[in-house]
């Protein structure tokens, strides 16, 4: 068996695992499978037990597996081998099976990067960071890596000092609804917040000035009632979706060892979603 092709010939599965599939994903992985003519196909799948679900994927022979919430902190303990820079945030979001063996990565930071590249320069602008799980770190990360000042905020302090702790941060700020928020260029909401219920908020948009960009890492099938009010006020906006395709494209890119055409990632994207973006 090669990388893609099963000794049936029937194409390899890649899937992701997390505890509410997005459709977006697999709607994405597909159509760049298509586009590059790859013997590959995508499936989100729910889980509750997800140590069990990897061992499961390992026995069907998947190629890939994309983490979601809340499980990318747990998949760097189920990893074979940990690369770099998910060793650096603790948490994985990415398994490629390699030989037999889950190899590891966190393709958020570059996800986050290249997100936020197309509508800001992020060296010496000021970030706060609300959330301190796996997005929260992997964005601080990327944000750190680019000359960006981040202080974190969260309302979970143990969590939030492991976070700067291991990212070697400053100690995190405490948040609450009278946190101001007026002291950065950009605030990011790394919680997953707004994912399960797009009209729920981590924060009012009320507390956001028009010359800030709000960068909300959640992604869904709608727009969260967080954008859609920081936009109302005048923010210029990086919704979670911006920053999925280019994850999607990074994975691609270590499932196949060629980088997809990322147009035709987000193509598929604006075809059955509401980005949000500006």
């Amino acid at each position: 068996m090669n990388a893609l092709t099963l000794p049936t010939g029937f194409p390899r599965l890649n899937i992701s695992l997390s505890a509410k599939p997005s459709p977006t994903v697999a709607r994405l992985h597909r159509a760049a499978y298509a586009a590059a003519d790859l013997p590959l196909t995508y499936s989100s799948i729910a889980v509750d037990d997800f140590e069990a679900a990897v061992a499961g994927a390992r026995a069907l022979g998947v190629r890939g597996i994309g983490v979601g919430v809340p499980f990318k902190l747990r998949a760097l303990a189920v990893a074979d081998v940990v690369h770099d820079e998910a060793r650096a945030v603790g948490a994985v979001n990415t398994l490629v099976d390699e030989g037999g063996r889950w190899e590891g990565y966190n393709v958020d930071i570059a996800g986050a990067r290249r997100a936020l590249a197309e509508v800001l320069a992020v060296a010496g602008a000021r970030f706060a960071i609300v959330g301190a799980g796996g997005a929260a770190r992997a964005i601080a990360q990327a944000l750190r890596e680019e000359g960006a000042g981040v202080a974190v905020l969260a309302r979970d302090p143990a969590r939030a000092l492991a976070m700067t702790r291991a990212l070697g941060l400053d100690a995190p700020l405490p948040f609450d609804a009278t946190t101001d928020l007026s002291a950065y260029d950009a605030v990011v909401n790394a919680t997953p917040v707004g994912f399960h219920d797009p009209a729920a908020v981590p924060f009012e948009a009320g507390r956001l000035a028009a010359r800030q960009l709000l960068f909300d890492a959640v992604v869904g099938s709608t727009t969260t009632r967080l954008v859609r009010e920081a936009r109302e006020r005048g923010c210029r906006v990086v919704s979670g979706p911006r920053m999925l395709v280019h994850v999607i494209a990074e994975q691609i890119a270590l499932y196949t060892g060629a980088r997809p055409d990322v147009g035709v990632l987000k193509r598929a994207l604006q075809s059955g979603a509401v980005t949000g973006d500006d």
